[in-house]
């Protein structure tokens, strides 16, 4: 059995919507501070959590439980502040879509696919976002063997039931 990525969103879980999450609001204390570009993510998360200063990010975010649920729900907006143009916002897009597109090669070098291989894509905000979903693909199309059939599998759990339904004989 081969097992690539899982490693959980502290040191591992690159391309996920936590990891995009985090690499936004880094971007966002970074130009607060003068250490980095200016971004239209600021304004973003500002208006996502209801703040009028960044550095109240934190509080809201531990304020509410689900910390890294609450990280991963700002995914969407650096999708589509990407989508619009911001130029941080697309260096996060463009490094957590070739974040994927490496677990990918790992797993079709160790499986020694030689030929187009079906590639299953799970997970909301790859199955949600077209652009995310878009740059993953042109960059594994980069790659030999380029993946043939892509799936959308926005449910999982669903093809869990029915192996488990078959298996019972219902």
């Amino acid at each position: 059995s081969i097992t690539r990525g899982g490693w959980g969103h502290w040191y591992g879980d690159k391309g996920s919507g936590y990891d995009l999450g985090c690499r936004a609001l880094a971007a966002v204390s970074e130009a607060e501070d003068g250490m980095g570009p200016e971004t239209a993510l600021h304004g973003r998360m500002l208006e996502h959590f209801g703040l009028e200063n960044p550095r109240l990010i934190i509080q809201k975010l531990y304020s509410g439980g689900n910390v890294r649920s609450r990280i991963a729900s700002v995914a969407p907006i650096v999708l589509d502040t990407a989508e619009a143009g911001d130029i941080t916002a697309v260096r996060i897009t463009e490094e957590c879509s070739g974040e994927l597109v490496r677990l990918v090669t790992a797993v079709t070098c160790d499986l020694e696919f030689s030929d187009a291989y079906p590639l299953a894509l799970a997970g909301g905000v790859i199955c949600g976002h077209p652009l995310y979903r878009n740059k993953l693909e042109a960059g594994l199309r980069a790659i030999n063997p380029a993946p043939g059939t892509v799936t959308l599998v926005p449910h999982p759990v669903r093809g869990c039931i029915r192996i488990g339904m078959t298996m019972l004989g219902n």
